[in-house]
């Protein structure tokens, strides 16, 4: 259940700020275009498939190194999804590289972000716990 509750939070957190992301984006290489209601589709569709990535991460604690290394994992399966996706439904031109460029530089800027709101909320989630406990012995 834990799992499914980080993906979730996750999958919130990747869409929100993509959304951000997208009209940035847009406003930058697309300029003033009208865009379909099927966009939003494919955002969270790739959200979703983008946070699948925390699965990887297992319940227990990981040394720096573990944890390091399914992080540059992880980094590199969103990068490979959303530039897939963003080549298929065409958000950028192949052959524009200041758009490609423009592109890993907002999954840069996403996949920091998401990984400081997480390392956030468990940093506050552990002190949660560790009060409790201190409680609890405390009354003991």
């Amino acid at each position: 259940m834990e799992k499914v509750k980080s993906f979730l939070f996750t999958f919130v957190c990747v869409t929100t700020c993509v959304i951000f992301a997208t009209a940035v984006y847009i406003g930058i290489f697309w300029g003033n275009i009208e865009v379909s209601s099927v966009i939003l589709w494919q955002i969270l569709g790739t959200s979703f498939v983008s946070s699948l990535g925390v699965l990887i991460y297992p319940k227990r604690e990981l040394s720096k190194n573990a944890l390091r290394f399914r992080s540059i994992i992880h980094y590199i399966y969103t990068n490979v999804v959303v530039l897939t996706a963003g080549f298929l439904f065409g958000w950028f031109l192949i052959d524009q590289w200041l758009m490609v460029v423009g592109m890993l530089f907002v999954i840069a800027i996403v996949f920091l972000g998401i990984s400081i709101i997480m390392t956030t909320r468990d940093k506050h989630f552990a002190k949660q716990l560790n009060d409790k406990l201190k409680e609890l012995n405390d009354e003991n």
